[in-house]
């Protein structure tokens, strides 16, 4: 299992799971700009989530 994430607002950027057979998963998100020099901050700003599959 591995996870990152990105620094500046502690959002998941990447998600991998290998299990002991090798079959895995990694998921890659792409976030909206946070948009926080207004004062209003953007809830739900996830862009884009590109599952990857890996078979054993």
């Amino acid at each position: 299992y591995q996870y990152g994430q990105s620094p500046q607002y502690g959002d998941p950027t990447q998600i991998s799971v290998i299990n002991s057979a090798g079959a895995g998963k990694t998921t890659v998100n792409e976030y909206w700009p946070a948009n926080t020099g207004s004062g209003s901050w953007v809830l739900g700003r996830l862009k884009k989530a590109t599952v990857t599959s890996v078979a054993p």
